[in-house]
């Protein structure tokens, strides 16, 4: 279904573009435009209805700016993904 391909470049989309600040805000955004969310927050894809929300933050052992580390480190998120019409899913992703 091509409305959840393009759901799904957006969820791409986001996890490039993760923001790590707290807020209670809902954005709302057209398919293919970057956003940016933080823990709490939540995003609706107008087009499609579909809600992804940062739940929560569940590593992060990323190497901090301005230092030279062995290991680039890893963040690890938790979101939920809300079709209209479906169970929501939880999602980790790293």
């Amino acid at each position: 279904m091509k409305i959840k391909n393009d759901a799904l470049s957006v969820l791409a989309g986001f996890l490039i573009f993760i923001a790590l600040t707290g807020c209670d805000d809902i954005i709302s955004t057209d398919v293919n435009e970057e956003f940016f969310i933080g823990p709490g927050q939540k995003a609706e894809i107008r087009e499609s209805g579909l809600e992804i929300t940062f739940n929560r933050v569940i590593e992060d052992s990323r190497c901090p700016k301005g230092v030279e580390c062995v290991w680039a480190g890893n963040g690890k998120v938790e979101i939920s993904v809300h079709f209209p019409g479906e169970d929501p899913r939880i999602i980790e992703i790293n």
